[in-house]
């Protein structure tokens, strides 16, 4: 592409708006991540996939990553694959992935979400209030990971690589 062109898009006011965009999530996702919480708030909310009510006490001891997304955003979608991979590989080891749906359509809909995703760990379904405890979800994907005693130890915003989970995951594992 000859810089004419690209001089052009850069003019464009949707190419700034977008830009724009992109630096304000980037800044969010710093923000949210300086705001977590040191101890994982405690919370209590229904499945997204059945009857029953995740509470996070049930998980005490265990390393969780705790994972905000919804159905309709695509990099949530993309990331669903390796955190399903990383609970199977990893929960014999007192691991576990909690899902906490964003997502305002209904337990129906997200419960069809999930078994066509595969989905294999515990799904909630979100409040705001929920997200606030954590320090405010300005965007989602947005993961906490906790150790063993509770404390939330990494903060991740937006899509993540596989690999990262992993590395950060086995560390935790090991101690």
């Amino acid at each position: 592409m000859q810089r004419r062109q690209i001089l052009q898009i850069v003019k464009q006011p949707i190419f700034l708006a977008i830009l724009l965009l992109f630096a304000a999530v980037m800044a969010a996702g710093r923000v949210a991540e300086a705001k977590a919480p040191e101890t994982m708030p405690h919370f209590t909310l229904p499945s997204a996939t059945d009857d029953t009510v995740i509470d996070s006490n049930n998980h005490a001891g265990k390393v969780l990553l705790i994972n905000f997304w919804a159905t309709w955003c695509g990099p949530c979608r993309e990331e669903i694959p390796s955190l399903v991979q990383l609970r199977n590989e990893h929960s014999k080891e007192g691991f576990e992935v909690i899902g906490i749906s964003m997502d305002e359509g209904g337990r129906a809909m997200i419960s069809r979400f999930a078994q066509k995703l595969a989905i294999t760990y515990p799904i909630a379904m979100g409040t705001p209030k929920v997200a606030r405890s954590f320090g405010g979800i300005i965007g989602i994907p947005q993961s906490f990971l906790v150790n063993r005693q509770g404390k939330i130890v990494k903060s991740y915003a937006g899509l993540i690589d596989h690999d990262v989970f992993e590395k950060d995951i086995t560390s935790l594992l090991a101690k």
